[in-house]
């Protein structure tokens, strides 16, 4: 049986060991979140040593754009061009006022989040979406100005009123693992199945000193699978072949 994680990062490499494990258990890909030009770098040295396969994913994280100066910002959007074709998806990409507290910044995060959504619509690739208290701006501007993107939002998490209109553009949801402890926004009863999919969003690194690894997305996926009344094995396919139609074609 084959599962896969919709969301992680491999900023710190994975270990062969970890790799061994995760391919001994039917982990067949795993999504990656791209934050910089080092990052990608480390997803592309990755890429020969699966399974599980590693689905590279290149930009620039609204995170980055609010802390990096504007050279250095435009030499890695330089880089991001003549490797985008190495990519099979933009991101991640967005809106973070979370992380960009000045008018200035913001600014700059919707400059690079419309040039990436260009981007994107040029070279036909899908994207990932970090959002953060901008949903409605968000998606004002993809369904406005580039319907025909395509892609998943990053450890969604809001109601439904907020949802829906990236549900009727045809996104997904990735969940994060706190829906394990509860489902506050009700979005397992609003969200059609079809357009939800579970990510680890690993490593993050815990107090006890213990770190996630993409191990945490399979346990999101049984919880809810439990939760539906719907066997583990069929969301897990499921979700492969959405990530797949999306991202990779084996």
């Amino acid at each position: 049986m084959r599962w896969s994680d919709s969301h992680c990062h491999s900023t710190q490499g994975y270990s062969p060991q970890l790799r061994q494990e995760l391919a001994q258990d039917g982990c067949a890909l795993l999504l990656q979140g791209g934050i910089a030009p080092d990052e990608w770098s480390i997803q592309e040295s990755l890429l020969d040593t699966g399974p599980p396969h590693i689905v590279p994913i290149f930009g620039i994280h609204p995170w980055t754009l609010a802390t990096e100066d504007e050279a250095a910002l435009e030499l890695a959007w330089q880089k991001l061009e003549q490797r985008i074709t190495s990519a099979q998806g933009v991101g991640e990409i967005g809106l973070d006022p979370l992380h960009a507290k000045t008018r200035d910044l913001q600014e700059r995060q919707r400059k690079f989040f419309i040039r990436h959504l260009q981007l994107a619509a040029a070279h036909q690739k899908p994207c990932v979406f970090h959002i953060v208290r901008a949903y409605p701006e968000a998606i004002h501007l993809i369904a406005r100005e580039y319907p025909e993107v395509r892609g998943l939002v990053h450890s969604f998490w809001a109601p439904a009123a907020l949802a829906k209109p990236y549900l009727d553009a045809g996104l997904f949801l990735s969940l994060p693992p706190r829906i394990q402890k509860g489902d506050p926004h009700g979005i397992l009863r609003y969200a059609p199945r079809e357009q939800l999919v579970f990510e680890s969003d690993s490593p993050q690194h815990f107090q006890d000193g213990s770190v996630s690894t993409p191990f945490l997305a399979k346990e999101s996926q049984k919880h809810v699978a439990a939760l539906w009344g719907e066997a583990w094995e069929v969301l897990a396919e499921r979700q492969c072949r959405t990530l797949e139609a999306l991202f990779y074609r084996p």
